[in-house]
C-alpha cells in the first residue's frame, strides 16, 4: 500500500561564464642522443613557462604533466633517433586574454612547442550546483503545490528527497570571443542542470 502523499520531480538549471582558462602545452625535440633531445625539449618548456609567468600566471598555477622519452621514426617507419616530450598545464584567471597567453607560449617555445588543448572551466563549480539544486527544489515545490490545490489537499512534511546526477551542458558560444590570429577562443557559458524528486505527505 502506497503512503498517502504526492511525489514530484523538479528540475533546475544554472548558467555562468567560466572564469578559468586551462591551457595544456608541450615541448617536443628529437636527437640521436637522449640527453640532447631532453635538453632541447627542456629548454623550450622553460621558455614557455617563463612566457606564462610574464603573462601574469602565478607559479603555483603551472604544473608539469609528463616526461616521455620514446623511439623516433622516419617517414618510412624506420627507427631514427629519440624523441623527448614534455608537458605543462597552465591555469589562468585572465580569461579575456586567453588568446594572448596561447600566442605568447607557442611563440616562446618555437619549433619545439606543441599545443595540446585549451579549455574553460569554473573555479567554483559547487556554487553552480548549489544554485541549480535550489531551483530544482523550488520547481518541485511549485508543481506539488499546484497539484495539491487541484486535488483539494494541502502539502504536509517532506518524507523523501532523491537527487539525480548533475548534468553539465557543453559550453555555448554566445559570448564575445578572444582570438589567436584567426582562431577564436570563446569562453561562452556552461550550464549545470539538476533534478530532485521529492515526496510530501498530505497535511
Amino acid at each position: 500500500m502506497h503512503a498517502p502523499g504526492i511525489t514530484v520531480t523538479g528540475s533546475g538549471r544554472t548558467a555562468d561564464v567560466p572564469d578559468v582558462f586551462v591551457l595544456a602545452v608541450g615541448a617536443e625535440a628529437s636527437s640521436d642522443r637522449a640527453a640532447e633531445a631532453t635538453r632541447q625539449a627542456g629548454s623550450a618548456l622553460e621558455r614557455i613557462r617563463a612566457a606564462a609567468l610574464a603573462h601574469g600566471v602565478p607559479a603555483d598555477q603551472l604544473s608539469t604533466q609528463d616526461l616521455v622519452l620514446r623511439q623516433g621514426y622516419d617517414r618510412e617507419g624506420q627507427p631514427r633517433g629519440l624523441v623527448c616530450e614534455l608537458g605543462l598545464a597552465i591555469r589562468s584567471g585572465d580569461v579575456a586574454r586567453a588568446g594572448d597567453l596561447v600566442a605568447a607560449c607557442i611563440d616562446a617555445g618555437g619549433d619545439e612547442a606543441r599545443l595540446r588543448s585549451a579549455s574553460f572551466e569554473h573555479s567554483d563549480p559547487t556554487a553552480l550546483l548549489v544554485s541549480a539544486r535550489a531551483s530544482a527544489f523550488a520547481d518541485a515545490l511549485a508543481r506539488a503545490s499546484q497539484l495539491a490545490a487541484l486535488a483539494g489537499r494541502e502539502l504536509g512534511p517532506v518524507q523523501r528527497i532523491v537527487e539525480g546526477e548533475p548534468a553539465w551542458v557543453p559550453l555555448r558560444r554566445d559570448k564575445a570571443a578572444v582570438t589567436l590570429a584567426s582562431m577564436p577562443l570563446d569562453a561562452g557559458t556552461s550550464d549545470v542542470s539538476v533534478t530532485v524528486t521529492v515526496t510530501w505527505l498530505w497535511a
